[in-house]
């Protein structure tokens, strides 16, 4: 079986894994996974101004309740934006506006708002291993963007997985342009990823 169709089939089982977290569960992780998130940023040994941070769709980690939080720390949200084939990240401040774009997803409505380039990105999760490899909707948006970071704007971008800890897998199946994460933030650890030799 090729990758591409083990990731199809783990994408199925990893979609409905999520979808059946009980309501009540979904929450305590949730919340967890929130105070995680502010003890990782206090933590870190990263300079960190600017967050890419996403708006949950199908069953994501609802990060949503620690927005508020961050920009008390003085942090700056900036949320994706879909262009071409790659994401731009957009300033966004909780009293703006959001529209729905063609993809479903929630984007700042403000489309004269100039793109920003992220010193951390929050990433959701459809699932994950223990290397960082994660598995996302098949689109690659998050690979190429960070790519481009890579290679175009030569700056280092952090990468921070969230996801239920439900969603780890033993091994994510990858090809050469799957990029790994930095960091895993789950409701029962915050890991560093060590990269693979």
């Amino acid at each position: 079986m090729n990758i591409e169709k083990q990731k199809s089939l783990l994408r199925n089982k990893l979609l409905l894994k999520r979808q059946h977290i009980d309501d009540i569960k979904r929450k305590l992780a949730e919340e967890k996974i929130c105070k995680r998130i502010i003890l990782f940023l206090h933590n870190a040994n990263i300079e960190i101004n600017k967050i890419g941070i996403y708006m949950p769709i199908q069953n994501e980690v609802d990060i949503t309740p620690v927005f508020s939080k961050l920009v008390c720390l003085h942090y700056k949200l900036l949320l994706p934006v879909i262009y071409k084939e790659v994401l731009q990240f957009k300033l966004w401040d909780q009293k703006d506006k959001l529209t729905i774009s063609k993809f479903g997803i929630p984007i700042p409505a403000d489309k004269k708002t100039i793109a920003q380039i992220p010193d951390i990105i929050l990433i959701p999760l459809l699932g994950y291993d223990h290397r960082g490899n994660r598995l996302g909707y098949g689109k690659g948006y998050y690979d190429r963007t960070l790519d481009y970071y890579d290679k175009v704007v030569q700056k280092k971008i952090y990468t921070v997985g969230i996801a239920f800890s439900c969603q780890e897998e033993d091994k994510i199946p990858t090809n050469t342009y799957d990029k790994p994460l930095n960091y895993i933030i789950t409701e029962t650890e915050c890991k560093k990823i060590v990269p693979q030799i």
